[in-house]
């Protein structure tokens, strides 16, 4: 089998404090990352479980996509989940993963009904592939019955 192709090109050595900071600035598109992004998102590449609490707009959000991104950049494959608490959120976090480059579904009540209206199979969609692929999730999981 043939090593992973890796999607993203840096000066810095795969995994490096810059080679993390300068993907999620470029994955992001921002100019710089908050420093507790970049420390939690080094965590999360390692590997350790992470908690954070942050406010709204201090990036928790990229903080999240990061292991999925890094991953991608590294050519890997396999599937991320995000869990939020409501409909809403499923869809502007699915929206912001696709921005950011990631394979990303809005999976709650609404998607997967219409999905099956018009015969697709979100389930089905999300495990397909060789890449990275993300799937953001309500907790309300009576959709997959």
């Amino acid at each position: 089998m043939a090593p992973p192709t890796p999607s993203f090109c840096s000066d810095h050595p795969v995994n490096s404090r810059e080679w993390m900071e300068e993907l999620l600035r470029t994955r992001a598109q921002v100019r710089e990352v908050y420093p507790h992004q970049l420390e939690m998102s080094m965590h999360i590449n390692a590997g350790e479980d992470v908690f954070c609490v942050a406010g709204t707009s201090m990036g928790k959000t990229l903080v999240l996509q990061s292991g999925p991104i890094a991953a991608q950049a590294r050519g890997e494959k396999g599937i991320a989940l995000m869990i939020v608490p409501t409909k809403i959120l499923v869809e502007q976090q699915a929206d912001v993963a696709s921005r950011r480059g990631l394979r990303a579904l809005a999976i709650n009540q609404d998607t997967v009904r219409n999905a099956r209206l018009a015969g697709r199979d979100l389930f089905k969609e999300l495990d397909a592939g060789d890449d990275i692929r993300m799937g953001v999730m309500s907790h309300d999981t009576s959709y997959a019955e």
